[in-house]
């Protein structure tokens, strides 16, 4: 191939081997030798290209060892602000003081949530601690005053059967007032449960459960006739549920109280 040189205007004859190339002319001049088809035209020659450099040769990976780690040290925090620092298994990271005053928002919101609610739950139990005090109360206050009130006129009852009773009237009266006294035993039970049922939430209601239950088997055993009474059995279902109540209620406070 043949190449005319620009600055000196000599022709200059290039080899094949030449082809991609750069030449220099007698004049000084460099020149870039285009790369075509030898004389022949039977192939086209091209230039190897050079192999590239390693992206971190050993020098630049020995020297990046070798940097002092006090050039850090005159970052200061805005600078570092766009960094995002990474959390590791046990570390506390720092978060920048705007992301702190969001979580201690959302921290205190939520926790004013969960009070208000527990605070619900809290006065909710009471009312239903409160409506079985006055359950307790109501059933004591009946047995009670209704026991007292057979208890004093246990002797003008018993006059009544004296001529069927074969025996003592004493023994009669003795039994009668027995009874009207268990009556009034158990009503004082009530009361007592209704005292403590605050403090004892489910002893006490499961006690006044305990004591009715008692009661009336040791009432029926004494007078089997009372078995045949519906209106008997209507007031023992509805005291039996009054107090299956309360055992819920208490139950219920007692969850709560615990913090639950």
């Amino acid at each position: 191939m043949k190449i005319k040189c620009p600055s000196c205007s000599k022709t200059l004859n290039i080899p094949d081997a030449a082809y991609g190339k750069q030449v220099k002319c007698p004049c000084g001049k460099q020149l870039k030798v285009p790369a075509g088809k030898s004389p022949a035209g039977s192939r086209t020659t091209q230039t190897t290209p050079k192999p590239l450099a390693p992206i971190h040769p050993p020098a630049a990976q020995k020297a990046a060892s070798q940097v002092d780690s006090s050039f850090f040290d005159e970052l200061t925090d805005t600078d570092l602000q766009p960094v995002r620092a990474v959390n590791r298994p046990g570390q506390v990271v720092p978060v920048a003081s705007g992301a702190n005053a969001a979580l201690a928002k959302a921290g205190g919101e939520i926790e004013q949530e969960v009070s208000s609610k527990r605070k619900a739950r809290s006065g909710n139990a009471r009312k239903q601690v409160l409506s079985s005090i006055g359950i307790l109360l109501f059933l004591g206050l009946v047995r009670v005053g209704f026991g007292i009130f057979l208890y004093l006129g246990a002797e003008a009852e018993v006059a009544d059967f004296e001529g069927e009773f074969d025996g003592e009237v004493s023994t009669l009266l003795m039994f009668v007032r027995i009874v009207y006294g268990a009556q009034i035993a158990m009503g004082a039970t009530f009361l007592g449960c209704a005292a403590f049922i605050s403090t004892f939430p489910m002893s006490a209601s499961i006690t006044a459960m305990v004591t009715f239950i008692l009661g009336e088997v040791m009432a029926l055993i004494l007078n089997p006739f009372r078995l045949f009474s519906i209106g008997g059995w209507l007031f023992r279902a509805a005291i039996f549920g009054a107090l299956a109540q309360a055992i819920n209620n208490a139950s219920y406070f007692k969850y709560v109280k615990a913090g639950n």
